[in-house]
């Protein structure tokens, strides 16, 4: 009984000095601040003066880097806020009003683009975001979606490979003498999850003002991204380890086993094959440079097509027929039946000659 009562007495306390705002009063503030509104024009009195738009970046995930397009595609969030000196209140006069939530379309908005999308220009988002407005005037606004970037891939290291993307937004129509782009040094990662290919080393953002012919207010974030590279290097990277060191050993099969032209052939086709497999996920371009990994595919290809080639001339000398001479550059290839054969005659004839000396 008596916590009933306590709670009864700290409830209607509560209830005392609780400032609540009712729709009338919402409405009230509604359409005041709102006649006489244009989304035509920037939102403060004296328009020679530029308009200072805060801008943060939420980064949500990586979805996906697709390095044959150089195309990353990023889910995230821009939060830009701005003073809109005409939606302004003092809420002791409107019921302790603290803020208006309206669609966005009611309001003038700085649509923020990217300067390199993947496909065609559009603004970020679309119109059904909510915006927020605060008595001061202060205006917040969230927009995004998933984003879709140009960046430029260097698979040099493949794959241990780090790729740099910049996300670069503009308010196109207006120059910086009358919009100008504010952005965080920081991307904001509270809502970030990681992705099981690639991980996220770091992410800026910065604003720069460009002159010329035409002066644009830009900012950008720059997003580091590094690939996780356990997947390649057990798929490709050791089997072409392996494949290596089995390149040589065919010189160790005996020459009447048959097997050693269709084991050369093997390892040369295998080459082959992860030379295809490296280049499906490779961009099919030169710049900035060819990966390291395709030039040691290469390099192993000539090697083992060598190889092949020796193993052919090898096999020729071997199964000539007797009353045919053998080239003298084949003779330098055959070990086993020249240079072996010769230093076994020589051992043979020093043991004897040893023998001879003893006796």
């Amino acid at each position: 009984m008596t916590i009933n009562l306590v709670f009864t007495v700290l409830l209607f306390i509560s209830f005392q000095y609780c400032s609540c705002q009712t729709r009338s009063e919402v409405e009230t503030v509604y359409n005041t601040v709102f006649t006489n509104y244009s989304t035509y024009f920037r939102p403060i009195w004296n328009q020679s003066n530029p308009l200072t738009v805060n801008i943060s970046f939420y980064l949500i995930a990586v979805n996906s880097f697709d390095e044959v397009e150089g195309v990353i595609s990023l889910p995230g969030m821009f939060g830009l806020s701005w003073m809109d000196e005409r939606l302004s209140w003092n809420p002791a006069s409107y019921g302790n009003v603290r803020y208006l939530t309206v669609p966005q379309t009611h309001i003038w908005l700085p649509y923020i683009y990217l300067t390199s999308p993947s496909k065609g220009y559009h603004h970020i988002g679309d119109d059904e975001y909510m915006v927020k407005i605060f008595p001061t005037g202060m205006i917040v606004w969230m927009t995004g979606g998933i984003i879709k970037s140009t960046c430029t891939p260097d698979t040099t290291y493949f794959p241990f490979d780090t790729q740099n993307c910049t996300l670069t937004v503009v308010v196109f129509g207006y120059s910086p003498d009358e919009v100008r782009l504010s952005a965080t040094a920081k991307v904001d990662l509270q809502f970030y999850v990681t992705n099981a290919e690639w991980e996220l080393v770091s992410s800026v953002g910065y604003d720069e003002l460009t002159s010329g012919t035409l002066p644009m207010s830009f900012a950008k974030f720059d997003v580091v991204i590094k690939r996780r590279p356990a997947y390649f290097v057990i798929s490709i990277l050791l089997p072409i380890i392996f494949l290596v060191l089995l390149n040589p050993l065919v010189y160790f099969l005996p020459i009447d086993s048959g097997e050693r032209m269709s084991f050369c052939l093997t390892v040369l086709l295998s080459f082959a094959v992860f030379m295809t497999l490296v280049d499906d996920v490779m961009p099919k371009s030169s710049e900035p440079s060819i990966a390291f990994v395709s030039y040691y595919l290469l390099g192993t290809i000539v090697l083992s097509a060598f190889s092949t080639i020796a193993t052919v001339f090898i096999l020729a000398a071997y199964h000539k027929p007797d009353d045919q001479k053998v080239p003298a550059f084949i003779q330098c290839l055959d070990l086993s039946k020249n240079d072996l054969h010769q230093f076994t005659k020589f051992e043979q004839i020093t043991i004897e000659f040893t023998m001879d000396t003893y006796n």
